[in-house]
Formats: C-alpha cells, sequence, structure tokens
C-alpha cells in the first residue's frame, strides 16, 4: 500500500502553530514557513537533489 496523503510538521515551542511543515496531498508537495509553497509531484527528485545539495554545501552536520 502507498500513502496518498503524508504530513511531517513541526510546532512552535509554545504550541501556538505550525511553525515548518512538509506535506503531500493531492495538491502536491507542501512546504509551510508562514506562507505555503507547492511543487508538482513529478519535482520530487529535483527537489531532493536540492535539498541533498544545501546539506552537503552545509557540512551535513545541521540536525533537525
Amino acid at each position: 500500500m502507498r500513502a496518498t496523503a503524508i504530513s511531517f510538521e513541526r510546532r512552535y515551542s509554545d504550541d501556538s502553530g505550525v511553525e515548518f511543515g512538509v506535506s503531500l496531498g493531492a495538491a502536491g508537495i507542501t512546504f509551510e514557513s508562514i506562507h505555503l509553497v507547492s511543487f508538482p509531484v513529478e519535482e520530487i527528485d529535483w527537489l531532493i537533489q536540492c535539498l541533498q545539495r544545501i546539506k552537503a554545501e552545509l557540512g551535513g552536520t545541521h540536525e533537525g
């Protein structure tokens, strides 16, 4: 079985709302941080490559 929707969120420390989020749904891949940004599902490989490159440039030492 494959997920058709999945979401990950980090809430503000006072639990007042979502500070950061990323989700997959019918509308595509959505990133949240004050505003929403959506990408087509077909661009997931490109997004992953971009994030991996950013992580490599940062030395891969930044954990969430």
